[in-house]
């Protein structure tokens, strides 16, 4: 419990309580938590809510020179650890954030439907099964052993060969081209984007509106200032990067024969953006739903 609530279990070898394991860094704790457990007819919910509840719990994450100099690996939680989000909350989030996540528990699994072996036609079908990508929450997807979806084996899923107690926690580039390139996440951009048109027609400000919508449903804060400016730079320059692409300038006119100007670093990545959802994107090729796609796909792959 300790474990997925702070990110580091009391004992660091979750998968090793003996002696050939790391011992508690916490021992009095750990032994305090177990007699709680016992003593609270073994709810977990009770423990959960103890811990939430506490001070440790509810400290802040931010940064503090003199504490890290101490304690650079946070073992004594002067802080709260900064956690990543698991490869199931990424994908479930970014369908919250579309709109298009499926809260309802799915009737069985979709294994059932795979009759006999699994080679030939059987295993052709279980793979057609598998890819099926339906828009209920990760938890209720199917797992076989050798065929975890790319969208959680890529933010490293747990082995399913094996009981894992703590996973791994990679920063690698497959993560960032998952984000960028795969038909799953761009169709959840557009998705995400066409709700923000709908939710706030166009008007005076929608643009700024949109822009505060995206972050509160992407990231639940609300953008800076300076977040907001960049964003409307971001989709301007989409925008003249699309109609460019179609032989106009910005204003939608034919070209003038004149020499054409250097662009800025943003209008090149603004390019390439649009060069790339180009193959993959399932939205119309209106500049103006193809930016706001791309700028929610940007939320998609912030760090944040």
């Amino acid at each position: 419990v300790w474990l997925h609530l702070f990110g580091k279990g009391l004992v660091p070898t979750p998968d090793n309580f003996g002696h050939s394991g790391v011992p508690p860094t916490h021992p009095e704790l750990l032994d305090w938590l177990a007699v709680r457990l016992v003593d609270g007819k073994w709810s977990t919910k009770a423990l959960i809510r103890e811990l939430v509840l506490s001070r440790t719990y509810r400290l802040e994450s931010a940064h503090d020179d003199r504490n890290a100099e101490k304690d650079p690996d946070v073992v004594w939680l002067w802080r709260m650890p900064n956690r990543r989000l698991e490869a199931e909350a990424i994908r479930d989030a970014m369908l919250a954030a579309a709109g298009t996540l499926d809260r309802t528990p799915p009737a069985g699994s979709v294994i059932n439907y795979a009759e006999g072996g699994l080679r030939g036609d059987n295993n052709r079908m279980l793979q057609q099964l598998l890819t099926d990508n339906r828009p209920v929450r990760s938890v209720y997807m199917p797992i076989v052993r050798d065929r975890v979806p790319d969208s959680l084996g890529v933010f490293d899923f747990a082995e399913p060969s094996f009981v894992v107690g703590d996973r791994d926690e990679t920063n690698v580039a497959t993560q960032a081209l998952y984000l960028m390139n795969d038909p799953g996440v761009v169709g959840a951009a557009d998705a995400f984007a066409a709700r923000l048109v709908q939710d706030i027609p166009d008007g005076r400000n929608a643009e700024g509106e949109r822009i505060r919508r995206a972050f509160e449903l992407a990231l639940g804060r609300a953008p800076s200032g300076a977040e907001v400016s960049a964003s409307k730079e971001f989709l301007d320059d989409f925008k003249k990067a699309i109609v460019a692409d179609g032989g106009k300038d910005a204003s939608g006119r034919a070209g003038s024969g004149e020499p054409p100007r250097q662009r800025r670093p943003r209008e090149r990545l603004a390019e390439r953006a649009a060069e790339r959802r180009g193959g993959a994107s399932r939205t119309s090729g209106d500049p103006d739903t193809l930016a706001w796609s791309a700028f929610c796909q940007s939320l998609f792959q912030t760090a944040e």
